[in-house]
C-alpha cells in the first residue's frame, strides 16, 4: 500500500480516498428468535439453496456457555455460486458468540447480522483494517472464518451494524458440495501476514494430505420441481437471482453519511423527504436504484418501526 501526503492509496494502481474499493454487495444476514419459521420461509418458500450447517455449540470454548440452549445451528444460504448470500442465525446463539469475542452480531438490538461488501484483493482488506484504526471506527475483529473461506475486517457502523469487507469467498460447483471440515485448519482468528497462498494452493495441499476434497456439506431441495419457469423445472415459481438494495432506519443521519459516504467510499445518488424526515439513497460503483445500495432513514419517523425492525429490505 502507498500513499500521498494527502492520504491517497494506491488500489489496484488507481489512486483513492480509501485503501479499498466495494465492488458489490455481498452476503446479508438476520439473527432470528424463530429460527424453524425463519428457516422454512427463507429456504423453502423463498428457495435459498442451504450451502453449509454451523453447529455453534461445537465451536471450542462455546459448548458450556450455550449450554441452555438447545439447538445451536446456524445456516447459510446462496442463490448461486457463492457459499452463501446470506446466513441466519440464532439470535441467542449469537449474543452468547459476540459476548464471547465472536462475530455475526451488532450492539444493542440491531438484529441484522452483518452488511458485507466484497472487495478486489486480500491487501485490501487488510489495508482497510489499519484504515479504520487510523479514523477512530470500532472493529469486532480481522482474519478468515469458515465455513465461506472469506478474509474479513468488521467495522461498526454509527448504530452498531457489522459491516463486513471481505475477499475470497468460497465457491460451490455444480455438485453443491462445500469445503471439507478436514481444511478448516486454514482459519484465521487474526490479521493475516500478506502474501498468502491461493486458494488453488489450498485444494491442492488438502489433496496432498489426503483429504477428501468432495466429502463436504451438501443440501437437498425440500420441494418437488413442479413449476415450468421459463423452460427450466423449479420447485417454486420463481428464482432468486440476487440480493439487495439495503435499507436502513439510523439515530443519527449525520453520523451514518459520513460512516457509509467518508469511511466506505458511498456516494450520493438522490435524496428526498418522507414525512418531514430525510432519506438518502447511496451507491457504490454505476448501478443506479435498485441495486445492491444502503438507503439510510432518519430515525423517529412517522412509519413506527421499532428499533430492532430498521432493516425494511435487503
Amino acid at each position: 500500500m502507498t500513499t500521498t501526503e494527502n492520504k491517497q492509496y494506491s488500489v489496484g494502481g488507481v489512486m483513492l480516498d480509501r485503501p479499498f474499493k466495494i465492488r458489490r454487495l455481498g452476503h446479508f444476514g438476520f439473527n432470528s428468535d424463530n429460527m424453524a419459521e425463519a428457516v422454512h420461509f427463507y429456504r423453502d418458500l423463498l428457495g435459498f439453496y442451504e450451502s453449509d450447517v454451523l453447529d455453534f455449540k461445537q465451536i471450542p470454548g462455546l459448548g458450556e456457555k450455550l449450554a441452555h440452549i438447545e439447538d445451536g445451528r446456524g445456516y447459510f444460504f446462496t442463490h448461486g455460486s457463492d457459499h452463501h448470500a446470506f446466513v441466519l442465525f440464532p439470535r441467542n446463539v449469537m449474543d452468547a458468540f459476540v459476548a464471547a469475542g465472536g462475530g455475526g452480531g451488532g450492539k444493542g438490538e440491531v438484529t441484522i447480522n452483518q452488511i458485507t461488501w466484497q472487495t478486489g484483493a486480500l491487501a485490501e482488506v487488510v489495508d482497510g483494517a489499519h484504515f479504520f484504526e487510523e479514523q477512530g471506527i470500532g472493529i469486532q475483529r480481522v482474519g478468515r472464518d469458515m465455513p465461506g473461506s472469506n478474509w474479513h475486517v468488521y467495522p461498526y457502523d454509527p448504530d452498531g451494524h457489522i459491516n463486513e469487507l471481505y475477499y475470497g469467498i468460497e465457491q460451490i460447483d455444480w455438485t453443491r458440495r462445500s469445503k471439507p471440515r478436514d481444511m478448516y485448519y486454514r482459519i484465521f482468528h487474526e490479521e493475516p501476514t500478506l502474501p498468502q497462498m491461493s486458494e488453488e494452493a489450498e485444494v491442492e495441499e488438502a489433496v496432498a494430505k489426503g483429504i477428501d476434497i468432495f466429502s463436504g456439506f451438501r443440501g437437498v431441495n425440500q420441494l418437488p420441481a413442479k413449476y415450468d419457469v421459463e423452460g427450466v423445472m423449479l420447485p417454486r415459481p420463481f428464482k432468486i437471482t440476487k440480493i439487495g438494495p439495503v435499507n436502513l432506519f439510523v439515530q443519527d443521519m449525520e453520523a451514518s453519511l459520513n460512516f457509509y459516504m467518508n469511511h466506505l467510499g458511498f456516494v450520493l445518488t438522490e435524496e428526498t423527504e418522507y414525512s418531514g424526515q430525510r432519506l438518502y439513497f447511496l451507491r457504490n460503483g454505476s448501478e443506479p436504484q435498485p441495486g445492491p445500495v444502503p438507503k439510510v432513514a432518519a430515525g423517529g419517523t412517522g412509519l413506527q418501526f421499532p428499533y430492532h425492525q430498521r432493516l425494511l429490505r435487503c
